[in-house]
This record gives C-alpha cells, structure tokens and sequence, in this order.
C-alpha cells in the first residue's frame, strides 16, 4: 500500500506505479471515495483479507516475464457478486447478471478471478465458455488462462474455432454485425441507457436478420452439417431474441425429420458397393439419431445480441 495518511493506493510489490490502483468502494452500491479509510477497510479487515490473499492475487506467466497481479476494487467487488449470485437458487430465470467493464479494465484477469475462485470454493463439474469476437482476443485469453495455471495441458481447455457459413449460404450479415459494434462502442462513450438505445438500433435490422428465407436456409445447413460431420457431443445455437429461438427449433426440427427420412429411403434403394458402405454408415448414423433424440428435449431459448 501507498498512503501519505489522506490518499492511499494499492498494488503488488513488483508493480510500477501505475499499476498501483484506488479503493473507493466497500460495496458496489457505494459512491466512489479515493481515500485511506477505504481502502483500509476494504482490504484489511480480516475477511476480505483473507478472501484476497486467497482468491485474487494470481502470477501470469502469459508474458516474458512472470506477473504478479492484484485484482483491483470493481474485480474484487464484481467477482464477489457473481459468486453470490452463483449460490442462490432463487436467481432471476437462472441468470447471474452482467459484469460490464470499460475498455483496459481487466476483463480477462476478472474471468480468470472468477473461474478460479468457482473451482476453488464451490467446487462441482462447471464449464466456462468465452466469447469473442476477435482472432487476437482467443489468443489473448487462452494464453492468460494458461499463464495463470487455470487452464492446464489436460486437454480439458481448448479453443473453439469459429467457421463463418454465411458467405457460403448467402446470408451474411456481417455489415450488421458491425454497424451494431460501432453502435455499442459509440454508446460506452456517450454514457447513456444502453438498452433503450441498442433496442432502437436493433429494430431497423430485425426483420433481415429474422427473414423466413433466411432462417431457412441456416436451419437446412445446421441440419445438413450435424447429420453428416457430426458424431456427439453437445451444440449452442445463438439468436437473436427468445422468439426466433423458437422458430429455429421449429425449423431445425422440420427438416431433421425429413433429413432422417431421405436417409432411410436411401438405404433401401441401395445395392451393391453403395449398399455396403451405406450398411456400415447406418450404425453410426443410429447413434447421431439417438443422441439428438435423448438430447432435442433439453432445449434452451436465450436471446443474444448476434446471430451466429
């Protein structure tokens, strides 16, 4: 700690000042104050002490050489209602809410807190996906997770690749995308209602995105991929909003029984060298039939601000 005995700061022994950060809440509803009783009780009562000795001190060996970081107030404060929220049963719709950071905040770091702090003291089977929407960001956050030791050679943290099929189906929208993006950055800045605004952007894009045409036409490739690339293991399919959540399932349902019915006709009109790959092929395809059955009723509706 920093203090002249009015303003203290806080930062890890082998930080350059300008790591050095304020402490100017005790609980995320506080106003900001920058001063030494703060701080004090912030992180010297024997709680929250303990708490970040634990759980919010980690060495990143992502760069040249070894880091040693201090998560700084709002990761601490926002990490610490995240787990709170992760213990009550009684969650809005299942939902742990939105931790928003601006721009060099440390988002990473703060994914890495929480992740760790989940493991360590509440323990159970949990799966962590992260979403980008950058090539160097995968990179950034795979590399940080790994230096930080939480993601460790046992092949149980991998990438995910993303493969863009709207292109090839005609349907991109990726001119959308990015007006939406520009939209989201321009919003951060003006410090405004968020919501009210992103909703009157999106409206004006809606009806391309959500075309019957369209989702059609993703419905036919999802179904086309899954019964020919796919051997098991589980999907998300994103949309945009909880009713075109529902109209994909429709679709996607639709044209999943008709593809299994081409299949099926298929194999009885083979014959020679076609029949006998087909009657090797069919075990395997048996297995995707049963598994897409035993899983098609655990569906989940989620709105997302893009459509994959």
């Amino acid at each position: 700690m920093l203090a002249n005995g009015d303003k203290a700061k806080i930062g890890s022994i082998t930080a350059g000042y300008e790591h050095f950060h304020d402490w100017k809440r005790l609980a995320e509803s506080d106003p900001g104050v920058v001063d030494m009783e703060t701080l004090l009780k912030g992180v010297c009562s024997k709680k929250n002490f303990m708490d970040i000795f634990e759980n919010f001190i980690i060495y990143d060996n992502s760069a040249v050489r070894q880091i040693k970081a201090l998560a700084k107030n709002h990761q601490y404060l926002g990490v610490n209602q995240v787990i709170t929220a992760l213990h009550d049963p009684q969650r809005a719709k299942g939902k742990l809410g939105v931790f928003w950071h601006t721009q060099g905040a440390g988002k990473s770091y703060s994914m890495v807190f929480f992740t760790a702090k989940v493991h360590r003291k509440i323990g159970g089977n949990y799966t962590f996906l992260i979403c980008t929407d950058r090539d160097d960001l995968d990179t950034q956050i795979y590399k940080t997770f790994a230096g930080c030791g939480v993601a460790d050679n046992d092949k149980a943290t991998v990438p995910l690749y993303y493969d863009s099929r709207g292109e090839t189906l005609g349907v991109a929208t990726n001119d959308i995308n990015e007006r939406i993006a520009e939209k989201l950055e321009q919003i951060e800045i003006d410090d405004i209602d968020v919501k009210e605004r992103l909703e009157r952007e999106q409206k004006r894009d809606y009806h391309i995105i959500t075309a019957e045409k369209r989702l059609n036409q993703i419905a036919r490739d999802f179904v086309g991929h899954y019964t020919t690339s796919w051997e098991t293991g589980k999907a998300i399919f994103a949309c945009i909003d909880k009713l075109t959540c529902v109209r994909m399932y429709a679709l996607i349902k639709q044209y999943w029984t008709q593809k299994e019915e081409e299949i099926e006709a298929s194999w009885k009109m083979a014959a020679g060298e076609e029949k006998k790959y087909l009657s090797d092929f069919q075990e395997h395809y048996e297995k995707i039939i049963a598994e897409y059955n035993k899983k098609k009723t655990a569906t989940i509706v989620r709105p997302l601000l893009r459509h994959c």
